[in-house]
């Protein structure tokens, strides 16, 4: 089994980052968190969380893409890899995919991407995206397996209620401008969804150039992959009480 690096970035969670980590520990992981210059807290709490958890912190003016590649790039070399989100528990189906992952020597997809580290950064490692970075990623970097399996919960907020974290309108239309980025939307795509938001986001997504690495689109081209590749938790080693299908 190769060397274990876990890591993500955070603004504004200083409710959830302790118990978070928490939930992800393992004696032989090592975490890497970027934080994006939080104003509640959150970057306090870890410099106290930092000597209990041996956590490697680092403050990035970002967005969660380029958050990502940087903690992903302060990874030890030749690690294997999962992203994680601090404003979610984590439960025991988590470190069991990793496991799996990590005795398969496979790429594995279970909600983050559980693969090596040198693999992502050839491949271009994340994109500067604040929203749809990880259905962009996925797609681009493909995988062996899929895992059907819920790894944790968070609290039960709106996505745009989330984002108002970051601050204003035109942080919320970046948003839109990068999930029609991000996911590589066509006109039809838009249409199907009927949202007045990403239509108005199209036109400025597409000046800034769309990353289309699949057809018809990276989120259908990963949902459809994942149906293919699926495999039974068991097959993991764990429970069928954690199967969960996204799509």
């Amino acid at each position: 089994m190769p060397s274990i690096c876990i890591y993500g970035t955070v603004y504004n969670n200083v409710n959830t980052v302790g118990k978070c980590i928490e939930s992800i520990w393992r004696p032989e992981y090592e975490i890497v968190i970027v934080d994006n210059y939080s104003s509640d807290g959150t970057w306090e709490k870890l410099l106290e969380l930092r000597k209990e958890y041996n956590l490697r912190i680092y403050r990035y003016h970002c967005s969660r893409g380029l958050g990502r590649n940087i903690a992903l790039y302060n990874c030890p070399e030749n690690s294997l890899t999962a992203w994680f989100d601090l404003d979610t528990i984590h439960l025991p189906a988590f470190h069991k995919a990793i496991e799996y992952a990590g005795g398969m020597d496979l790429i594995v997809h279970a909600g983050p991407l559980i693969a090596k580290r040198e693999l992502i950064l050839s491949k271009g490692g994340w994109c500067d995206l604040n929203y749809a970075e990880d259905w962009e990623l996925v797609s681009r970097v493909g995988f062996d397996v899929y895992l059907p399996i819920v790894l944790g919960f968070n609290q039960v907020v709106l996505y745009v209620h989330r984002e108002k974290r970051y601050g204003g309108v035109e942080r919320l239309m970046r948003t839109y401008v990068d999930i029609v980025r991000g996911e590589a939307f066509s006109t039809r795509n838009l249409l199907s969804v009927k949202s007045k938001k990403l239509a108005l986001a199209y036109i400025p997504a597409r000046l800034l150039g769309f990353h289309r690495n699949r057809k018809p689109d990276n989120h259908t081209w990963v949902e459809l992959a994942s149906l293919v590749k699926a495999v039974p938790p068991r097959e993991a080693g764990i429970s069928d009480e954690y199967f969960h299908m996204r799509f």
